[in-house]
């Protein structure tokens, strides 16, 4: 039996007055590898950051492993501590020696509420 760790439903995002990602659903399963491929432009990047709760979305629902995700990016505790997310530009001095670890665990706490 497989789980659903994310779920997309009908996931609208508008960057300004465009609609960058339009009425987007899918599904994905535990053990499964996904990759999100497209020319520049094509909204990849929108869509993660609306699917983390990043960007707002016009419409649509988002559930991380079985959390609906709030419309302000809102997720438990238990479930944000699992994500990790790092953006394609992200300035950031090399000289610092830091490991991947300690720079992925940099992330979550800025984003605004969680739940308990």
């Amino acid at each position: 039996m497989s789980t659903t760790v994310l779920a997309v439903e009908g996931l609208t995002v508008y960057r300004d007055t465009t609609a960058a990602v339009q009425d987007v659903s899918f599904a994905l399963e535990a053990g499964t590898d996904t990759a999100i491929v497209g020319p520049n432009g094509a909204g990849k990047s929108t869509l993660i950051q609306a699917i983390l709760g990043v960007l707002p979305r016009r419409s649509g629902d988002v559930f991380l492993m079985g959390h609906a995700l709030s419309p302000r990016g809102v997720l438990p505790r238990k479930v944000r501590q699992q994500i990790a997310y790092l953006p394609q530009n992200f300035l950031f001095d090399r000289r610092i020696p830091i490991t991947v670890n300690e720079l992925v665990a940099l992330g979550w706490d800025s984003l605004g509420p969680q739940l308990p």
